[in-house]
């Protein structure tokens, strides 16, 4: 449309037409309400311009275009000639990505999960949505392919050469209405899986050994349109658990021109469930699965990392009298009980919602994203005598680091009984204690804690000594002993 010939002194006449499908339909539908313009007279060997008023063009729109002489001297013109059409492709903007972390958010080398809610206006998009990149290329590719749809590839490398595994869908992305997107590698299995609004696409073999890069992450790294609610897990979810995530979080409706949520997607899940109320995919460790886990790793550290939300130990301590001088007793175990303590942390619900409340997703009142809760319980005792229950026994978390304290900073003490009939009273919690970290202002802040549960024992007999040992080592009992 920029040179109409060289021997013209040509007008320009450009109708817009109304969407990208205008071939099947008829003209008097497919037209906008009259030319959007004619240029002004040309010059033989000069340019025609037509000016297109601003908000009638969108990207994948189609064109048309004719052209005429006109006779400078005798005012005479020619016939138009036949219509011309054209494809509007607008170009991606160059002003790079809508946010970047400050570090690295992911270990790429590891199991993840990604997905956000999503808005575009072209199917045909080179879009990327998050990238972690390396020196020369990124570990991952998670968006949209012209040719092949929606993609979630790895690199085997960092290297432009590397070769790329994964899903490459061949499903087109929707336009113009909301839509959710995640894609896990669970590097275990060496699969990576691509998930629509909740469901499944496809799942490909990763076979290539995966890479770290340690730099920031960019969120909309490369597109045009909206995104939304951007969720980022160090750990594979399962299919079960991606389901839930469209229902968790939905995106915010800020402008008139938002698609109510009703509409963003004919295949979206269900929203029978409000966002706030959604079962966050904590997966959450309990008392009785920490001591089932650990008991079958006898030979293992006595503790479980199960994911970032989740943590325990479990140890089994005690007294021992001392009887090394008597060659048939040997020592004797006074009494022995087992201690776990469970710990969660939390999601919040964004800064951006909260302010600097922080409140947690599916916790309890009053709890906070910058929280960790410790739950510490105390039972499966054996007691040579009754009277030893009532030996006092103080567990603290031993929290340090950059502004953590703890509601029991000297750690909280009672005796055996205290504790063991707090655990019966809870069987599914035991006796709370809280450790904190808390922010200032609005914002994403990070602050790091080192936590070391201890415990600490009633001075015993001076034959007396006290221990704590991997529960599966049970100790004996000299005589006959109460069980609680």
């Amino acid at each position: 449309m920029d040179d109409v010939g060289t021997t013209l002194a040509a007008g320009l006449l450009v109708t817009l037409l109304q969407r990208p499908d205008w071939e099947e339909a008829s003209v008097d539908d497919r037209r906008w309400p009259n030319s959007v313009g004619t240029s002004v007279a040309t010059a033989s060997g000069g340019r025609a311009t037509v000016v297109i008023p601003a908000g009638k063009l969108a990207n994948g729109w189609k064109a048309r275009w004719r052209v005429r002489a006109v006779n400078g001297a005798t005012s005479a013109t020619s016939d138009w000639s036949e219509w011309q059409s054209f494809s509007v492709e607008a170009q991606l903007s160059d002003s790079g990505p809508m946010a970047t972390t400050s570090g690295p958010v992911l270990r790429t080398n590891d199991s993840f999960t990604i997905a956000a809610w999503l808005r575009w206006s072209d199917k045909d998009g080179d879009f990327t949505v998050l990238e972690q990149k390396g020196d020369n290329v990124a570990p991952f590719r998670f968006g949209n392919d012209p040719e092949h749809g929606l993609v979630f590839t790895l690199r085997g490398a960092d290297s432009t050469d590397a070769a790329s595994e994964g899903v490459v869908s061949g499903t087109e992305p929707p336009v113009n209405e909301w839509f959710h997107l995640a894609g896990v590698y669970d590097a275990t299995a060496g699969l990576a899986t691509l998930y629509l609004n909740g469901a499944p696409l496809l799942s490909e073999p990763i076979t290539q050994s995966a890479w770290n890069t340690a730099t920031a992450l960019s969120l909309g790294t490369r597109m045009d349109g909206d995104l939304d609610e951007v969720v980022v897990y160090q750990q594979a979810l399962t299919a079960a658990e991606v389901s839930t995530l469209p229902t968790l979080a939905a995106p915010a409706e800020e402008s008139a021109t938002a698609v109510p949520r009703a509409e963003k997607s004919a295949t979206a899940a269900p929203r029978t469930t409000a966002a706030a109320s959604a079962a966050f995919p904590y997966q959450r460790l309990s008392h009785k699965e920490c001591q089932d886990e650990i008991a079958k790793r006898p030979n293992r550290p006595a503790a479980i990392y199960k994911n970032a939300f989740n943590v325990c130990w479990v140890m089994r301590i005690g007294e021992v009298k001392d009887n090394s001088d008597d060659n048939e007793l040997g020592d004797v175990f006074m009494y022995t009980a087992k201690l776990t303590v469970v710990m969660h942390s939390y999601v919040g619900i964004g800064w951006k919602a909260a302010g600097s409340g922080m409140p947690a997703r599916d916790a309890a009142a009053g709890v906070n994203s910058r929280q960790i809760k410790a739950w510490v319980r105390i039972d499966n005792w054996d007691a040579l005598d009754e009277d030893y229950l009532e030996r006092s026994v103080a567990v603290g978390l031993g929290a340090g680091g950059s502004r953590c304290t703890t509601n029991f900073p000297n750690g909280r003490t009672a005796t055996l009984e205290q504790w063991i009939n707090e655990s019966k009273s809870s069987p599914e919690n035991g006796f709370e204690m809280t450790i904190d970290a808390p922010g200032s202002g609005t914002g994403d802040q990070i602050r790091y804690c080192k936590i070391s549960p201890w415990v600490n024992y009633q001075q015993a007999d001076l034959e007396s000594r006290h221990y704590h040992r991997h529960p599966t080592k049970n100790p004996a009992l000299f005589a006959a002993t109460r069980r609680g």
